[in-house]
């Protein structure tokens, strides 16, 4: 509109100013002339418009995918064990100047000895063992609830992912692991709710 209506005034001097005189049919042909030469640039902005509103529809679109995705990760609990698994927590001893950081996958076993809390970690194909000063019941609290680490012993708390097989009766059960020779024994208090655990775990 602003093209034609300068091309109006414009070729109105023209013709009044320097062929003082006027004729519609030459005012017409001026004005479709600009139009056409405007037509040009204005359909290259046209499109580039488009194509800018384009990318920003698709930026929007990727973002509230990449939102609902995030969403429906958080809401599955199988998504939920994993993030725990692989974020760490910190065991402190109780001079508060001796602590563990570790994760839950990494954990194979705690054995208590006295005051003294024996951590068994497993870590680039190799079983690491850390000595805390605090008792078993305190380090156990320090753990996160319900991930697969379980009270079998008054000395002994086992992650039963690394539980390979169970040998034994009520009276005399062990657990073989899968990362040591060493047999990790319950009792029998605990016998009942290792096996639940076991066929839990066995299940899922």
């Amino acid at each position: 509109m602003n093209l034609i209506i300068a091309a109006v005034f414009n070729h109105s001097y023209f013709v009044v100013a320097i062929l003082e005189q006027w004729h519609w049919g030459n005012q017409l042909m001026f004005v479709i002339y600009v139009s056409a030469i405007a037509t040009f640039p204005l359909s290259i902005m046209y499109i580039q418009e488009q194509s800018r509103q384009g990318i920003k529809q698709e930026a929007t679109q990727g973002t509230k995918t990449s939102s609902l995705e995030d969403q429906a990760k958080t809401l599955d609990p199988t998504n939920e064990r994993a993030n725990v698994h692989t974020t760490g927590f910190t065991l402190y001893g109780d001079n508060k100047t001796e602590q563990l950081t570790l994760t839950i996958e990494e954990l194979v076993y705690l054995k208590a000895a006295d005051n003294y809390c024996d951590i068994y970690t497993y870590k680039n194909e190799m079983l690491h063992t850390t000595v805390l000063r605090i008792p078993l019941s305190r380090a156990i609290e320090q753990i996160p609830s319900n991930k697969g680490i379980i009270k079998c012993h008054r000395s002994y708390a086992v992650n039963l992912s690394f539980v390979k097989s169970s040998s034994g009766n009520a009276n005399g059960l062990q657990l073989a692991l899968n990362v040591t020779e060493e047999n990790i024994p319950v009792s029998r208090k605990f016998v009942d709710a290792i096996k639940q655990s076991l066929l839990a775990t066995t299940d899922t």
